[in-house]
């Protein structure tokens, strides 16, 4: 007997890595009831805090405890914590399935009895590496940062477009890496900006918004790649372009107008881009459907006819609207396709802003859509990716990352690492952009 991934194989077992999926390595990070379903459960069994012995640092609960918890170590993926509130949490030391009690090596807040609590380990499958940001602000984004997408390039380095902000335009540039954590601009300037040429077309006329999401796409027989990049009309609508580019941000094609969605119309709404993939032959991009006002959000998937022509053939509903009591009751933001072993994810960004008493309130986290029996469906354990949010007690080196994550997931597979860039912040500081890594061994 043997593990593989998060299974346990015997000798004679026929699973390989071809049908593994991507829940094989992805671990559940934030359980907060029994059901273990955190996406607007009917029913919603929770912990709550019977005993609190802060002599002997012992806190006893109500019902039997996650098996989860029993691999808790010092190791930076396996810090378990139970949370009362955001900033009220305490690092597990020992766990008494018996008595349905844990022990305590540090405790941060007030943890009284009759409270409720959850159960995190936010490094457990994605985790910092390295715990402090790879890329902040420069001379040219002053303000933010973000990832626009990583590839790696035929000199053998690694190349990121990163989107920056001066406070009142938006702009992309280049960096370049040998390990995906040591990171270097290119030429110590941006290279695109928004309103300049040649993001000045109708559908990217705006001097403020600039910036693309996701990862790029290698287009199939060519060396060149694509990526949905987001500019404002003059109407100050939100649109977004299919861009063709060389493998040194060179534009190779610059489109005239923007992606059109049948039935869903620009008037009072935003389209806010994501990323796109080549899968089973199609070219399918996400995006985000959002009235001006934000207060509806759709994520669509779309098939387009190709890069360069940029015509819709199909329009998807993978998330209608809004989810209450969830991560996703406020927003839908940033969607991310990711093609794993032939298997179609869409990662999406959301927040949540009245769940009190939960630990990620007010936090944007990440989660995975997936297909079952044609119908896109939520992985009712989401969130599987947050930042180490007020943790960084425990967590060192992680004050830079305890508010929001923002822009983009951008991921790229190396040797046995899915890499997963994103951009956080601590509140009132710059974004700034972290690497995150999940090992798929």
């Amino acid at each position: 007997m043997y593990k593989l991934g998060n299974k346990i194989l015997t000798l004679n077992s026929k699973l390989c890595f071809s049908q593994l999926s991507l829940y094989d390595y992805m671990k559940p990070v934030y359980i907060q009831n029994s059901e273990r379903n955190n996406m607007n459960p009917t029913s919603d069994t929770a912990w709550t805090i019977t005993a609190h012995d802060t002599v002997n640092k012992i806190i006893t609960f109500n019902n039997a405890l996650p098996t989860d918890i029993a691999d808790f170590s010092t190791n930076w993926k396996k810090r378990w914590t139970v949370h009362t509130l955001i900033d009220n949490y305490v690092q597990i030391s020992n766990v008494d399935f018996v008595n349905k009690q844990i022990t305590y090596s540090f405790l941060r807040g007030t943890l009284s009895i009759g409270q409720r609590a959850r159960f995190l380990n936010a490094m457990r499958s994605f985790s910092l590496d390295p715990a402090t940001p790879i890329i902040g602000v420069n001379a040219w984004a002053t303000t933010y940062v973000s990832t626009g997408g990583v590839w790696l390039h035929s000199d053998g380095l690694y190349r990121m477009i990163v989107n920056g902000w001066d406070s009142s335009r938006g702009m992309t540039g280049l960096y370049k890496s040998s390990d995906l954590t040591t990171w270097t601009d290119v030429t110590g300037n941006y290279y695109y900006r928004a309103g300049d040429s040649p993001f000045n077309k109708a559908w990217c006329v705006g001097t403020a918004t600039h910036n693309t999401m996701g990862s790029p796409l290698k287009i199939p027989s060519t060396s060149n790649y694509c990526k949905l990049f987001q500019g404002l009309n003059a109407a100050g609508n939100s649109e977004m372009g299919v861009v063709i580019f060389d493998e040194n941000f060179g534009i190779v094609t610059m489109p005239t107008s923007g992606i059109v969605i049948p039935g869903y119309s620009l008037t009072g709404h935003h389209y806010i881009p994501g990323g796109c993939v080549y899968y089973q032959g199609k070219y399918l991009i996400a995006c985000v459907y959002r009235d001006i006002a934000a207060t509806t959000f759709t994520v669509l998937l779309l098939e387009i006819d190709s890069p360069t022509t940029y015509n819709v053939t199909n329009v998807e509903v993978v998330v209608s609207a809004l989810i209450p009591n969830s991560y996703c009751q406020q927003t839908l933001l940033m969607p991310c396709p990711i093609v794993f072993n032939n298997n179609l994810y869409i990662f999406i960004g959301g927040e949540n802003n009245s769940l009190t008493d939960s630990p990620l309130i007010n936090n944007e986290e990440g989660g995975v859509w997936y297909k079952q029996n044609g119908v896109w469906v939520a992985n009712k354990e989401n969130p599987m990716f947050i930042n180490p949010i007020q943790m960084y007690d425990i967590y060192a080196s992680t004050l830079w990352a305890y508010d929001h994550i923002g822009a983009s997931f951008s991921f790229i597979t190396v040797g046995t690492d899915l890499n997963c860039f994103v951009s956080i912040t601590a509140g009132s500081s710059a974004y700034q952009i972290g690497r995150t890594v999940m090992s798929l061994t």
